[in-house]
């Protein structure tokens, strides 16, 4: 679990969790991420956060939005 102290500069980091501009970070930015001690330090995770907001953005262009995809699911 990610330590509470953490949240801001997070959420900072990501720009405020705006799926637009963590889809648009470059490696380079997820390196410099990776170093950033007051964030996430696994590359890989954080390549992975980058990863899902880029699935997002194609899941709202195939079917009108995240929010649908969830809910064409019987689980919810």
């Amino acid at each position: 679990m990610v330590c509470l102290g953490k949240c801001s500069t997070i959420r900072e980091a990501f720009n405020d969790f705006q799926i637009g501009a963590v889809a648009a970070m470059d490696e380079t930015a997820v390196d410099a991420l990776a170093d950033d001690k007051g964030v996430i330090c696994n590359r890989r995770k954080l390549q992975a956060i980058t990863d899902k907001a880029w699935r997002m953005i194609e899941l709202d262009d195939e079917i009108g939005s995240f929010q649908k995809y969830l809910l064409s699911h019987d689980s919810f």
